[in-house]
């Protein structure tokens, strides 16, 4: 079996900050990586605890796999050769993606949106967070001026979404993301608040299983078993 995952090096140059990785699960042996960095356009970020920096979420098609960078999803064969790149002018802050039959769900952090667009990279669906009606009611997000029809790729830098909208997941036909700063999952198409607690403060990558969804929360080693009939936390699992 062969684990694919990507990596972020906080601090280090664009071009080194990042990989995609190919691990044999069998002898834990790394097959094959390449560095994942945005190059068109080039990312000058001076963040360099992360920002534009490193590999992100990552899609396995029947063929290829993308992984996400900053702005762009990266193409590649089953031994990391490079097939083709899908970029969108709101493609910005991109963090987890999620495959579905007819495309691909993409979470752009600095701008608070999830979008589906096509193999082609054109939109077939998107969620903007700053202009819901419910999250402008129950978080007051501060407020951001995005003109979406513009190159917004490099725009969003250093006046980005604070929300941190960093995950996306769907399950039965909804589509979940996470505000990592509110502590909350969100369930849209209507928008619902599943779950807002202070704990879940700094949540990502959460994954439904069932009627549960599990969230890392890497400040604290963990991962958090959500229940999503209630909301509540269930239990958490330690990862050290």
């Amino acid at each position: 079996m062969q684990v694919f995952f990507s990596t972020v090096v906080r601090g280090a140059p664009m071009e080194h900050a990042g990989e995609l990785i190919m691990l044999d699960w069998a002898t834990k042996k790394i097959q094959a990586r390449v560095p994942i960095f945005p190059t068109d356009p080039p990312v000058d970020d001076q963040n360099t605890r992360g920002g534009g920096r490193g590999g992100r979420g990552i899609a396995l098609l029947r063929d290829e796999l993308f992984v996400a960078s900053y702005h762009t999803l990266h193409g590649f064969d089953y031994r990391l050769k490079p097939t083709r790149t899908i970029t969108h002018p709101n493609f910005a802050g991109l963090h987890e993606i999620k495959l579905v039959e007819d495309g691909i769900w993409t979470s752009s952090t600095a701008l608070g949106q999830v979008q589906k667009i096509d193999f082609t990279g054109k939109t077939l669906a998107e969620w903007w967070a700053h202009d819901d009606p419910v999250v402008q009611k129950e978080f007051q997000p501060e407020p951001i001026t995005i003109d979406k029809t513009a190159d917004n790729r490099t725009a969003y830098l250093n006046n980005f979404s604070k929300v941190h909208l960093n995950n996306v997941e769907i399950a039965d036909g909804r589509i979940y993301v996470c505000f990592n700063h509110h502590g909350a999952v969100l369930r849209l198409f209507p928008t619902e608040i599943i779950s807002r607690d202070p704990s879940l403060k700094g949540c990502h990558n959460g994954v439904v299983a069932g009627d549960e969804f599990l969230i890392n929360d890497s400040h604290n080693h963990t991962v958090v078993v959500l229940d999503l009939a209630t909301g509540k936390v269930k239990r958490r699992i330690n990862l050290i």
